[in-house]
Order: C-alpha cells, then sequence, then structure tokens
C-alpha cells in the first residue's frame, strides 16, 4: 500500500510504520535513561515467586509484594570468588 502526499510523492505504508517504531523506541529510552538519574534502581519482588518488576521511586507495590532498591555502581568492597588456578 503506498500513501500519496502533496507534490506527487508517495510513502509506503512499511516506511511509516518504521518511522513511527523509531519514535516509539527513542522516546522510551529517553524516558528510562531520565528516570534513573538518581543511580538507584528501585524494585517490587513477588513473596512467593520472587518475580522482579522495575519500578519507579513513588510506586507502591502490591500487598503480595515488597519493595526493594539498590545503586547502580554496588558496593566498592565486594569482591568476586576467584577459583584457585591449576
Amino acid at each position: 500500500m503506498v500513501i500519496r502526499l502533496p507534490g506527487g510523492r508517495t510513502v509506503s505504508v512499511l516506511t511509516v510504520g518504521a518511522l513511527a517504531g523509531s519514535l516509539f523506541a527513542v522516546s522510551g529510552i529517553a524516558t528510562a535513561s531520565s528516570a534513573s538519574d538518581s543511580g538507584v534502581v528501585y524494585a517490587c519482588v513477588a513473596k512467593k515467586s520472587s518475580y522482579v518488576r522495575i519500578i519507579k521511586t513513588t510506586t507502591t507495590c502490591k500487598s503480595t509484594e515488597y519493595k526493594t532498591s539498590w545503586n547502580r555502581t554496588g558496593s566498592s568492597k565486594v569482591r568476586l570468588a576467584t577459583a584457585p588456578r591449576t
């Protein structure tokens, strides 16, 4: 299917769909980056299944969930365990 524009130009529906999809993707990335500017990630964790969903700071968790948070950088004191070399 082709959409005719003023001036005799034509644009396919696929092109219009790709443009709209990229605009949604860019706006989603901008929203995600602005929401996490503080460096703290908040989540609701289901008590039974441990299912995690990332939330905004002001979101209230359901009664079957508990709220938790952590920062993006983590602790500088944590060291990963390493296996001995053979």
